[in-house]
């Protein structure tokens, strides 16, 4: 995947602490990095040819108590 940047284009936050980090990319290959409340990584979701609107609903779906990973 190519990063626009190596920022996140969006971040969410459960109510625990675990965020979900969308990095936006330029070719369309974007993906969800999910960390705990310890900033530990323990998931990245990819999504291939997705709307960005997409990609950002799943990261607060998932942060509002929807666990469903692709």
């Amino acid at each position: 995947m190519k990063n626009v940047s190596d920022n996140p284009y969006f971040v969410v936050e459960d109510v625990h602490g675990a965020k979900a980090e969308v990095f936006f990319s330029a070719d369309g290959e974007h993906e969800i990095i999910f960390t705990d409340n310890n900033n530990h990584k323990f998931f990245t979701e990819k999504y291939d040819q997705t709307p960005i609107v997409f990609v950002e609903q799943s990261a607060i779906d998932w942060a509002s108590g929807k666990r469903e990973l692709i």
